[in-house]
């Protein structure tokens, strides 16, 4: 069991980071640690029992393989209902 998030930063206008964890609270804490110089949030967070392959549905919901993505709302509720799909 494990968590593919989706987060956002100021610094990163109009950008997401798609990825996966066990511990959100964890995970956000790691990346403020960055030398990225505001914090992330969370816009969107699911706990799934194959974290590896919805990360990687959710990648390929935004046509790239990277971990930061053009935010599209469009691509995002196309993510969220493909986790939905997956539970």
């Amino acid at each position: 069991m494990g968590i593919v998030y989706v987060l956002s930063n100021p610094a990163f206008d109009n950008y997401v980071k798609v990825g996966r964890t066990i511990d959100l609270e964890q995970r956000l804490k790691q990346l403020d640690n960055t030398s990225v110089p505001l914090p992330f949030r969370c816009v969107f967070a699911v706990e799934v029992d194959d974290e590896v392959s919805v990360e990687h549905q959710g990648s390929r919901v935004f046509a790239v393989v990277c971990a930061f993505f053009l935010l599209e709302n469009i691509r995002l509720t196309c993510l969220s209902r493909l986790v939905g799909a997956l539970n």
